[in-house]
């Protein structure tokens, strides 16, 4: 259960980047990255 969880962080942070490759994760907006989040979660399952 935690390596899944785990894993689930990781491809996240990756889908992040992916979306923001240039800009740092701490400068992006909290509403933007609840945006992206939603929207992997979505795809994913």
């Amino acid at each position: 259960m935690r390596l899944a969880g785990t894993l689930n962080g990781i491809e996240t942070i990756i889908a992040i980047r992916k979306e923001f490759p240039r800009k740092p994760v701490v400068s992006i907006p909290f509403k933007t990255v609840t945006n992206t989040l939603e929207r992997f979660v979505k795809r994913e399952y």
